[in-house]
């Protein structure tokens, strides 16, 4: 009698074998991600590098220079559409920088923590410690846009729950 197992029955140990490891390496990439998210450690460093991505840049960008034309106009100052170009520029430099991870990783775990503590508001980043390689960036381009820069107080960022994306939600 031949005991050894068909062709078609090593083909399907192998598969079965070959899906068994790819849901558990599956379910460590996940397992992985989501504890890197939530665990404090590791939640600001995610959400900077987030920030410094090109579509995060530029997210962040925009709203930053939405405080920054509030601010100018309501201190009338005149920002012509290269002025505010050029502040742009910087603050998209400044993003990109070496230093705001460290600069801007309190902040924005001091906003996990925040959101923790109220699920159902929304997510608002005190962007104030940027506020210094902002203006060093825009002063060594043109020390009179400078002025155009609000206050450390009013540099903040505010996302409302339904802006953030299920995934991001979920993993928050």
């Amino acid at each position: 009698m031949n005991r050894r197992p068909s062709v078609l029955r090593r083909i399907a140990a192998v598969i079965a074998a070959l899906i068994a490891v790819i849901a558990w390496l599956g379910a460590v990439v996940v397992w992985t991600s989501t504890t890197r998210l939530t665990s404090a450690s590791d939640f600001a460093d995610v959400a900077v590098e987030a920030v410094q991505t090109p579509a995060g840049s530029a997210a962040v960008t925009n709203s930053l220079m939405g405080v920054v034309d509030t601010f100018s106009t309501q201190q009338g100052i005149d920002l012509t559409a290269s002025g505010k170009a050029e502040v742009q520029a910087q603050v998209e430099q400044a993003i990109q920088s070496a230093e705001f991870p460290d600069v801007m990783g309190p902040a924005v775990e001091k906003a996990r923590e925040l959101y923790a503590q109220a699920p159902d508001g929304p997510i608002t980043i005190d962007f104030a410690p940027m506020r210094p390689l902002a203006v060093a960036k825009v002063q060594q381009v043109d020390p009179n846009l400078v002025k155009a820069i609000p206050p450390a107080d009013e540099l903040t960022v505010t996302v409302q729950k339904q802006d953030i994306p299920p995934a991001v939600s979920t993993a928050v």
